[in-house]
Protein backbone atom coordinates (compact mmCIF):
# COMPACT_ATOMS: atom_id res chain seq x y z
CA UNK A 1 0.00 0.00 0.00
CA UNK A 2 0.63 3.71 -0.20
CA UNK A 3 -0.80 4.81 2.76
CA UNK A 4 -0.31 3.76 6.31
CA UNK A 5 -2.03 0.71 8.21
CA UNK A 6 -3.87 -0.22 10.82
CA UNK A 7 -5.66 -3.69 12.79
CA UNK A 8 -7.59 -2.85 15.44
CA UNK A 9 -9.17 -5.86 16.16
CA UNK A 10 -10.52 -9.04 14.72
CA UNK A 11 -8.60 -12.15 13.55
CA UNK A 12 -6.59 -11.37 10.17
CA UNK A 13 -4.98 -14.68 8.53
CA UNK A 14 -2.65 -13.53 5.81
CA UNK A 15 -0.79 -16.40 3.60
CA UNK A 16 1.76 -14.57 1.12
CA UNK A 17 3.43 -17.37 -1.61
CA UNK A 18 5.31 -14.82 -3.26
CA UNK A 19 5.66 -11.84 -1.64
CA UNK A 20 5.38 -9.63 1.64
CA UNK A 21 2.38 -10.43 4.21
CA UNK A 22 2.00 -6.90 5.06
CA UNK A 23 3.57 -4.16 2.96
CA UNK A 24 3.60 -0.17 3.18
CA UNK A 25 6.03 2.19 1.24
CA UNK A 26 4.80 5.20 2.98
CA UNK A 27 3.20 4.90 5.93
CA UNK A 28 3.36 3.32 9.64
CA UNK A 29 1.95 0.25 10.30
CA UNK A 30 0.02 -0.62 13.18
CA UNK A 31 -0.99 -3.78 15.24
CA UNK A 32 -3.41 -2.54 18.12
CA UNK A 33 -5.60 -5.18 18.60
CA UNK A 34 -7.31 -8.56 17.75
CA UNK A 35 -4.60 -11.32 16.17
CA UNK A 36 -2.78 -11.26 13.31
CA UNK A 37 -1.53 -14.35 11.76
CA UNK A 38 1.31 -14.32 8.81
CA UNK A 39 3.11 -16.74 6.84
CA UNK A 40 5.19 -15.01 4.09
CA UNK A 41 7.95 -15.55 1.24
CA UNK A 42 9.22 -12.86 2.50
CA UNK A 43 8.93 -9.94 5.35
CA UNK A 44 6.07 -10.56 7.22
CA UNK A 45 5.30 -7.02 8.37
CA UNK A 46 7.63 -4.00 6.65
CA UNK A 47 7.39 -0.66 6.55
CA UNK A 48 10.06 0.71 3.72
CA UNK A 49 10.32 3.93 5.10
CA UNK A 50 8.18 4.24 8.35
CA UNK A 51 7.43 2.72 12.08
CA UNK A 52 5.91 -0.57 12.68
CA UNK A 53 4.62 -0.43 16.07
CA UNK A 54 2.97 -3.39 17.91
CA UNK A 55 0.54 -1.22 20.94
CA UNK A 56 -1.86 -4.30 21.46
CA UNK A 57 -3.37 -7.40 20.17
CA UNK A 58 -1.00 -10.18 18.99
CA UNK A 59 1.17 -10.81 15.84
CA UNK A 60 1.43 -14.35 15.20
CA UNK A 61 4.52 -14.61 12.38
CA UNK A 62 4.24 -18.37 11.57
CA UNK A 63 6.74 -18.87 8.75
CA UNK A 64 8.74 -16.30 6.99
CA UNK A 65 11.48 -16.57 4.67
CA UNK A 66 12.99 -12.56 4.99
CA UNK A 67 12.27 -10.39 8.48
CA UNK A 68 10.08 -10.74 10.51
CA UNK A 69 9.13 -7.15 11.16
CA UNK A 70 11.47 -4.65 8.96
CA UNK A 71 10.81 -0.99 9.59
CA UNK A 72 12.69 1.46 7.64
CA UNK A 73 12.76 3.89 11.06
CA UNK A 74 11.96 2.03 14.25
CA UNK A 75 10.49 -0.68 15.07
CA UNK A 76 7.74 -0.29 18.53
CA UNK A 77 6.84 -2.87 20.87
CA UNK A 78 4.61 -1.13 23.26
CA UNK A 79 1.99 -3.37 24.58
CA UNK A 80 0.49 -6.89 23.72
CA UNK A 81 2.29 -10.14 22.31
CA UNK A 82 4.84 -10.45 19.05
CA UNK A 83 5.63 -14.30 18.33
CA UNK A 84 7.54 -14.55 15.24
CA UNK A 85 8.76 -18.64 14.87
CA UNK A 86 10.30 -20.43 12.01
CA UNK A 87 11.51 -17.14 10.87
CA UNK A 88 14.73 -17.70 7.91
CA UNK A 89 15.79 -13.63 8.15
CA UNK A 90 15.80 -11.26 11.26
CA UNK A 91 13.18 -11.11 13.97
CA UNK A 92 13.21 -7.42 14.33
CA UNK A 93 15.22 -5.70 11.67
CA UNK A 94 15.21 -1.62 11.84
CA UNK A 95 17.35 1.71 12.65
CA UNK A 96 16.24 1.56 16.10
CA UNK A 97 14.17 -0.67 18.35
CA UNK A 98 11.78 0.25 20.94
CA UNK A 99 10.82 -1.80 23.62
CA UNK A 100 8.48 -1.10 26.36
CA UNK A 101 5.78 -3.58 27.03
CA UNK A 102 4.29 -6.43 25.86
CA UNK A 103 5.57 -10.22 25.39
CA UNK A 104 8.15 -10.93 22.91
CA UNK A 105 8.92 -14.48 22.04
CA UNK A 106 11.82 -14.74 18.40
CA UNK A 107 12.82 -18.04 16.91
CA UNK A 108 15.08 -17.46 14.01
CA UNK A 109 16.58 -20.44 11.69
CA UNK A 110 19.85 -21.08 9.67
CA UNK A 111 19.80 -24.51 8.17
CA UNK A 112 23.32 -23.95 7.59
CA UNK A 113 24.32 -22.77 11.35
CA UNK A 114 27.19 -25.16 11.95
CA UNK A 115 28.80 -24.47 8.35
CA UNK A 116 32.61 -23.25 7.92
CA UNK A 117 32.24 -21.15 5.25
CA UNK A 118 35.49 -20.64 4.88
CA UNK A 119 36.73 -24.16 4.40
CA UNK A 120 33.72 -25.67 2.58
CA UNK A 121 33.09 -25.07 -1.19
CA UNK A 122 29.53 -23.62 -1.69
CA UNK A 123 28.35 -23.36 -5.16
CA UNK A 124 31.61 -22.81 -6.85
CA UNK A 125 32.25 -20.25 -4.18
CA UNK A 126 34.54 -19.99 -0.85
CA UNK A 127 34.85 -17.19 1.72
CA UNK A 128 38.38 -16.41 2.64
CA UNK A 129 40.07 -14.38 5.27
CA UNK A 130 43.62 -12.88 4.15
CA UNK A 131 45.97 -11.24 6.58
CA UNK A 132 49.36 -8.82 5.55
CA UNK A 133 51.09 -6.99 8.18
CA UNK A 134 48.40 -5.38 10.62
CA UNK A 135 45.64 -5.47 7.98
CA UNK A 136 43.08 -8.92 7.67
CA UNK A 137 40.85 -8.89 4.45
CA UNK A 138 37.78 -10.66 4.57
CA UNK A 139 36.15 -11.68 0.98
CA UNK A 140 32.39 -13.11 0.97
CA UNK A 141 31.84 -14.90 -1.68
CA UNK A 142 28.78 -16.67 0.31
CA UNK A 143 26.18 -14.76 1.65
CA UNK A 144 25.33 -16.16 5.32
CA UNK A 145 22.74 -14.24 5.94
CA UNK A 146 21.44 -12.19 8.76
CA UNK A 147 19.39 -14.57 11.62
CA UNK A 148 19.83 -12.09 14.50
CA UNK A 149 16.86 -11.71 16.75
CA UNK A 150 17.03 -8.09 17.12
CA UNK A 151 19.13 -5.87 14.38
CA UNK A 152 19.40 -1.69 14.50
CA UNK A 153 21.13 -0.07 12.93
CA UNK A 154 21.88 0.55 8.82
CA UNK A 155 23.82 -1.71 6.28
CA UNK A 156 24.89 1.21 4.64
CA UNK A 157 28.18 1.36 6.64
CA UNK A 158 31.33 1.02 6.00
CA UNK A 159 33.92 -0.62 9.09
CA UNK A 160 37.70 -0.77 8.90
CA UNK A 161 39.82 -2.10 10.66
CA UNK A 162 43.49 -1.37 11.31
CA UNK A 163 44.44 -4.61 13.41
CA UNK A 164 42.25 -7.48 15.07
CA UNK A 165 42.85 -10.30 16.64
CA UNK A 166 41.61 -14.60 15.40
CA UNK A 167 39.48 -14.66 18.27
CA UNK A 168 37.76 -10.88 17.10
Amino acid sequence: TSGGITITNGTVNLTSNLSKGISSKYGLITIAGGTTNITSADDAVRAKNYNVQVTGGTLNVNKCDGDGIRAGNTAIIAAGTVKIDNCYGDGIQAENIEITGGDLNIATYYEFAATNFYSSNWSGKTNSITESGSTKTETINYDTGSHKALKAGTKAKTCSYNQITDSS
